[in-house]
């Protein structure tokens, strides 16, 4: 019985100790290995921003000479054009199952909670109604133990509308078709102002109307009164 006790204070911190750090390698992982997009339609553009942890950069493509776990402008010059390169080669854009060619816009270090990011802007021109936009992120999908602890979220704005997609595993397709819905919706919208509009004017006209029928009908009322009081006074 003792000797079960003895072996077991000796076993059961180390198998706590492996759990822990097994669980905080792949929480770390998850950590690392995180990347934000946004695509923006505009009038005259079409914005796509790339963002991600420079931890996963640096695992990737190196440029921390000072070993901080972090970039600096100096550092991020260095490998920019790599940077840049691996990017354009693994997120695609493609509008009717053909790839587009963006032009880079710049590249930041940011900010994300504890977090350091890098991020990359590109400019596309202005899609039209009927073409099927899609984004393929092929980031970091050499190695399976990158491509499960991977996820890139997707936020996609146009006009007034927005919505979002997680883009992980295996799974880093999106697409959308460039309805004329929203066109449609600023038409009945701008509609509706104008009938809002005319709704408005019409009940400060009757208000208007009455406000002088008020007006006028005492003025009228008190100069009758006014003539039969004289009147009442005579002898």
């Amino acid at each position: 019985m003792n000797f079960s006790k003895k072996i077991a204070s000796r076993w059961i911190p180390a198998v706590s100790a492996a759990c822990f750090f097994i669980f905080a390698g792949t929480a770390e992982a998850q950590s690392i290995n995180s990347a934000n997009t946004s695509l923006e339609f505009q009038k005259d553009k079409t914005v796509l921003q790339y963002s991600i942890n420079s931890l996963a950069v640096i695992n990737g493509l190196g440029g921390d000479e000072n070993g901080d776990q972090k970039l600096d402008e100096k550092e991020l010059s260095s490998i920019n054009h790599r940077f840049e390169e691996w990017i354009e080669d693994s997120l695609v854009l493609e509008k009717n199952g053909e790839e587009q060619s963006g032009e880079i816009e710049k590249l930041q270090l940011g900010q994300n909670g504890d977090g350091q990011t890098i991020s990359l802007s590109f400019i596309y021109p202005v899609f039209s109604e009927g073409d099927n936009i899609s984004i393929n992120d092929g980031i970091l999908t050499d190695d399976q133990s990158h491509l499960y602890h991977y996820s890139n979220q997707l936020t996609v704005m146009r006009n007034s509308e927005k919505s979002e997609a997680t883009l992980k595993g295996a799974n880093r397709d999106w697409g959308m078709a460039m309805t004329p819905v929203q066109q449609e919706q600023s038409i009945q919208t701008a509609n509706a102002d104008e009938k809002t509009k005319e709704a408005e004017e019409t009940n400060n006209k009757s208000q208007f109307s009455s406000w002088i029928f008020y007006v006028l009908g005492g003025a009228i009322i008190s100069g009758i009164v006014f003539v039969l009081r004289k009147q009442m006074r005579k002898p």
